[in-house]
């Protein structure tokens, strides 16, 4: 160790991960008949491979736990992304269906997010009550971080609970959560979007998926294009130019985050119910200030007038290929002795938070328009990402006519209002409340938005 390669071999190890999954969904018809993208087929081959602990290249050892870092980094990295992603030109005001939609869908997420806390902590309390083990009821909460939220999100909250709360393994149990959500995605989203093709309840019906989207891989004759230059080769390389953006803004991030974490983290740690937002100010809640720091980055080049230096298709690619490293390094940083340890309650928590995910979905799916479109958007979204909630879509909206796909903007935005609570006081110091206080708070949550569906006129009467 210590020869400077250690890092750059993890890196070489996923993209190999990366490329055999890529390669396994060109040929196998079973990972094309589930959509199963190549990060997850390799994170799980690698994961495979890691757990046997044959994994050694010259003196660089490699478990599951090499993986850990570079998962924390590429979810920053993606979020940090997505937020220097310049907003592509506008064709039109969004209509009212589309802002209505939006709406939904920033709903139901809010609803999933403590609901499905809730229940995991509930399957917990009951599988204890049965074989009378003590497992944390926390191995249950997070649960909502991996489905709901995803990899990233789950471990940082994990190990804000495990440095701060004293609660063993968390963060793991986060991301194993985080992988069993994407799985869940593909097993059970997969079929559901091909019985609503089946059945006509589309509204696109030209529905197909064609070679390309099955295989994975692009006719030698597309046309498709990854961006515009929008720097001269003679000076600095177009993808170079958007990476140093993503590197200025995580040197940024990291210097504001220190010195708050040394000057106004103390000021809220004073008190209980502001310990949650002291708990951002430490470096796992990393991506929340890069977030920040990448839209204040964003909008002084754009005011500058540089902002045309900015292609929003350049951006989005390095955001895609830092969300394929993600779920790769996120399941082959899952620790098999603790998959084992948990095992039962895992699959317990994982079953009970799918059909509650799925019901929430179809039942109010069924009473708005577009609702397979958004039934699918939604339970992606719920499950993994709002990459998955896409690929979801694709399968009976190929080209994106319906409104769903401009609906999931105002549903990213509208999130971080709704959640705010949660994702800013509660969740980052959930383990100094009571089971009581945890109820309460995340019950009466659920409860408003619940009612927020009805208030707005969201419900409406069953419509397939």
């Amino acid at each position: 160790m210590g020869s400077g390669f250690e890092n750059l071999i993890l890196f070489g190890i996923l993209s190999l991960m990366l490329l055999i999954g890529t390669f396994l969904r060109a040929k196998v018809k079973f990972f094309q008949s589930y959509l199963v993208p190549a990060s997850i087929i390799g994170g799980l081959l690698g994961f495979a491979i890691v757990s046997t602990g044959w994994i050694k290249i010259g003196d660089i050892e490699v478990t599951s736990k090499s993986f850990s870092w570079f998962l924390f980094h590429a979810f920053n990295i993606s979020y940090i992304s997505l937020l220097l992603t310049r907003p592509r030109e506008k064709q039109g005001d969004a209509s009212r269906e589309v802002v209505r939609g939006g709406i939904w869908q920033t709903l139901i997420w809010t609803i999933s997010l403590p609901a499905q806390a809730l229940i995991g902590g509930l399957v917990i309390m009951a599988y204890n009550a049965v074989t009378g083990n003590s497992i944390s009821e926390f191995v249950g909460y997070i649960v909502t971080h991996g489905y709901t939220q995803g990899p990233g999100q789950a471990f940082a909250f994990g190990t804000l609970w495990e440095k701060n709360g004293g609660i063993p393994d968390v963060a793991t149990i986060g991301v194993i959560y985080a992988a069993l959500g994407f799985l869940t995605a593909a097993i059970v989203g997969v079929p559901i979007a091909r019985w609503f093709v089946r059945k006509g309840l589309n509204a696109n019906k030209s529905a197909s998926m064609t070679r390309e989207f099955l295989t994975g891989i692009m006719d030698e004759k597309s046309t498709a294009t990854n961006g515009r230059e929008t720097t001269h080769a003679s000076t600095i390389d177009t993808l170079a130019f958007h990476v140093a953006l993503i590197g200025i803004v995580y040197l940024l991030t990291y210097l504001e985050l220190s010195w708050s974490q040394e000057h106004i983290k103390p000021i809220f740690d004073q008190y209980k119910w502001l310990k949650g937002l002291g708990a951002t100010f430490s470096m796992p809640m990393f991506f929340i200030h890069g977030l920040i720091v990448a839209w204040a980055v964003r909008t002084v080049f754009v005011r500058l007038g540089a902002g045309r230096l900015m292609d929003p298709v350049v951006q989005t690619r390095i955001t895609g290929a830092s969300v394929d490293f993600l779920l790769t390094a996120t399941l082959m940083s899952i620790q098999f002795v603790i998959l084992a340890q948990y095992v039962i309650p895992f699959f317990l928590v994982a079953f009970c938070v799918t059909l509650f995910t799925l019901f929430l979905n179809l039942w109010f799916g069924r009473r708005t328009n577009y609702g397979p479109e958004r039934v699918l958007c939604q339970f992606g979204c719920c499950c993994g990402s709002t990459a998955t909630g896409l690929l979801l879509l694709r399968i009976i909206d190929p080209d994106f006519t319906t409104p769903a796909t401009l609906e999931l903007a105002i549903f990213n935005v509208g999130i971080l209002a709704t959640c705010a609570p949660i994702l800013y006081f509660f969740a980052p110091a959930f383990y100094t409340f009571s089971t009581g206080e945890i109820f309460m708070i995340y019950g009466a949550i659920t409860i408003v938005s619940i009612a927020a569906m009805f208030a707005l006129r969201l419900v409406q009467k069953k419509q397939w």
